[in-house]
């Protein structure tokens, strides 16, 4: 069927079984055939034709859907939970997995063989049954940030926070978050731009191939107070005419780099402590991450001394629990773009270099720093109002995949018969299992695994929409040489279950037996079960269901590491740096590398007796033109030389872009 198919007649709709008894009804009492089609909302060749097979109509067409709706919910958990781990599905890798399926399941499909793979129109209409799956482009997410998001980092980081606001009882306007982020000549992404239908490549003027990062450290409080930031430019020495133009009262600090370190971070902190006014009645809370530039001993020192108390983030959890990077650095961004591409359009020929960013950053900067924002940034962490609940499993999907369990716990599981070759799940699904394994004593239980209670929980769906009552009897009329329904489909396990649980405790109850069947996470149907019930019959065909079903899980399992990762390296974590038991453990580790280096040093070679020569010619020096800095080896900016004058210049101090440079004072002389 095309995927954009429309029925000629929309407004008609297959007969239903209420449609049939009331023209029953209508007959009975005298009415033909005609009159009562009429009176239904049907043709009269329709309603001879249904009560002639005296049944309604299931659907309109000859064509059926390949998967039922629990199938098809079962293809759609997939997707979500592979989704919530990183891993998700791509419009190939579904089709893919939906021709295993049905081949491995033996149900009868018009996939095409050559391809081993679902059509695009399956897929197409697959997503338009369930509209809370759509396709999207993806982000891409370091392994580090996956696994460094988990349930054990985030718990100690607002432990340590409800135990600092209980002891130091911190008002929201003494709650600051500091973070830094990088502001380039050259913004990554351009505006799009109105062109013509048909045209393969757009282009945006910018001022350089690649631009110069300047990193901007940008500070907030829970209540809406900045504190004016400060540029960090690769350069050797600071000039005023850096910030012309930039924030009110922020600070230019300069490395070789371009990039933070401890020293420049200290200096930051007399700053920080200048706006603020930290007292031992009244100290202040700095939240930051785990940067080596953050956690020196300097650091710690200076903040102690000055009433600062330091918590750090979890490692690599920076976009979940930083305000700064949730609320204000993303609209930064963009608006800093729009400055650009405004200031490349007024100024056409000309680029962008270091004397322009803090203008446009300013711009940029006077747009987002709103009280909105950083009110929001501190309540969608749960920093401020204080919320420890906030994520739940779906958000710490990604850190499954890398879990390893506690090594007293794995010792203990040791001991314990475990299955062999099970897909690992969410903790929901590991629980369930337990729950199940827990009281199953006999043979029949131990064949619950995890990919069939993952099938119980999904065919809930289509059993809540169903007749209990009929269902659990058709079920347990079934007989072994049987057929399991009329329409190949394979009946739900979660109502066998139910029967067997059942049976089980009523069978131990006299034995005070533990068996606790309603402690599962699914909701397990009530189904009322006959006392003339053979249980070795029902069990039999549970083991041909167990057997024959495949589910999908089993055929795309979900990530999982199965080699434990052995490393020496000490992780990060949250914890309050300016407390004495860090401190004495960077004191401590200081101490080691000092004697270490002296266990290391070597003997100092011997001097040759042969003097230096004293005869070498001085060296001549060199001054850009414009700004009047002098050159060092090794050069810190590009230079270039002007072919008449023989000069050397800045290239950032000049408006040459390629081929033979001549200065602006030959030109105009020539």
């Amino acid at each position: 069927m095309p995927r954009n198919y429309i029925r000629k007649k929309p407004e008609l709709a297959p007969v239903t079984e209420q449609q049939i008894a009331k023209a029953k009804t209508l007959i009975e009492r005298g009415k033909s055939k005609r009159a009562a089609a009429n009176a239904i909302g049907i043709s009269e060749s329709c309603l001879r034709k249904r009560l002639k097979l005296n049944k309604a109509a299931s659907s309109m067409g000859r064509y059926k859907p390949t998967f039922n709706e629990s199938q098809e919910a079962e293809f759609a958990v997939h997707c979500k939970k592979m989704d919530e781990r990183y891993f998700g599905l791509t419009i190939n890798d579904l089709r893919r997995l939906a021709f295993e399926y049905a081949s491995a399941n033996k149900i009868e499909n018009r996939f095409e063989k050559s391809s081993k793979m679902a059509g695009r129109d399956w897929v197409q209409s697959f997503l338009k049954r369930h509209p809370q799956l759509t396709l999207r482009q993806s982000t891409a997410t370091s392994l580090a940030r996956a696994i460094g998001f988990n349930k054990v980092q985030v718990d100690r980081f607002y432990k340590n926070l409800k135990e600092l606001y209980e002891k130091h009882k911190f008002q929201p306007s003494r709650i600051y978050n500091v973070d830094e982020t990088g502001i380039s000549t050259v913004p990554k992404k351009t505006p799009k731009v109105i062109t013509t239908i048909g045209k393969k490549v757009v282009s945006k003027v910018v001022s350089a191939e690649r631009g110069i990062t300047v990193t901007a450290i940008c500070c907030m409080s829970a209540t809406g107070h900045y504190i004016p930031p400060a540029l960090i430019y690769p350069r050797k020495r600071p000039r005023d005419d850096l910030l012309d133009g930039g924030p009110s009262q922020s600070i230019c600090m300069v490395s070789d780099s371009g990039f933070v370190n401890s020293e420049l971070f200290v200096n930051w902190l007399h700053h920080f402590k200048y706006f603020v006014h930290p007292t031992l009645e009244d100290p202040v809370l700095l939240l930051l991450d785990n940067h080596s530039s953050h956690i020196s001993l300097e650091v710690i020192n200076y903040a102690r001394d000055n009433n600062i108390v330091i918590l750090t983030l979890p490692p690599h959890g920076s976009h979940k629990l930083q305000p700064l990077d949730r609320c204000l650095y993303s609209p930064l961004k963009v608006k800093y773009s729009i400055e650009c591409d405004k200031f490349m359009a007024q100024h056409p020929g000309r680029g962008i270099t270091q004397y322009q960013v803090a203008h446009l950053f300013n711009e940029a900067y006077k747009k987002v720093a709103t009280v909105g924002n950083a009110v929001s940034g501190f309540k969608v962490t749960g920093i401020y109002p204080y919320d420890d609940d906030l994520f739940d499993e779906a958000d710490f999907a990604p850190s499954f995949v890398t879990d390893q369990m506690h090594q007293d716990v794995e010792m203990e599981e040791s001991k314990q018969p475990v299955a062999v070759n099970q897909p690992s799940f969410s903790d929901e699904d590991q629980n369930a299992n337990n729950t199940i394994d827990r009281h199953s004593n006999n043979r029949f239980d131990q064949l619950l695994t995890v990919n069939q209670q993952e099938e119980i929980a999904t065919s809930q769906i289509q059993l809540n929409r169903d007749n209990l009552s009929s269902s659990g009897k058709e079920i347990l009329n079934i007989a072994p040489n049987n057929d399991y329904l009329e329409d190949d489909r394979t009946p739900s396990p979660s109502i066998i279950d139910a029967i067997l649980m059942e049976n089980i405790c009523n069978e131990k109850d006299n034995e005070q037996s533990n068996c606790e069947p309603k402690t599962t996470d699914f909701e397990v149907p009530s189904v009322e079960v006959p006392e003339t019930v053979n249980l070795s019959v029902v069990q039999e065909n549970y083991q041909r269901i167990s057997t024959e079903h495949v589910s999908v899980a089993q055929l795309s399992p979900l990530p999982r590491m199965k080699e434990k990762r052995l490393g020496s390296r000490v992780c990060m974590k949250s914890q309050v740096i300016t407390a004495s038991p860090y401190k004495q453990q960077l004191e401590e580790k200081k101490r080691q590398e000092k004697q270490k280096k002296k266990r290391n040093k070597t003997v100092v070679r011997k001097l040759s007796r042969q003097k230096p020569s004293t005869s070498k010619a001085k060296e001549k020096k060199y001054f850009c033109p414009l700004c009047q800095e002098e050159y060092t080896d090794p050069p810190i900016e590009e230079w270039i030389k002007c072919v008449a004058c023989e000069e050397w210049w800045h290239e950032l101090c000049t408006s040459h872009e390629r081929g033979v440079f001549v200065c602006d004072n030959c030109s105009n002389l020539e």
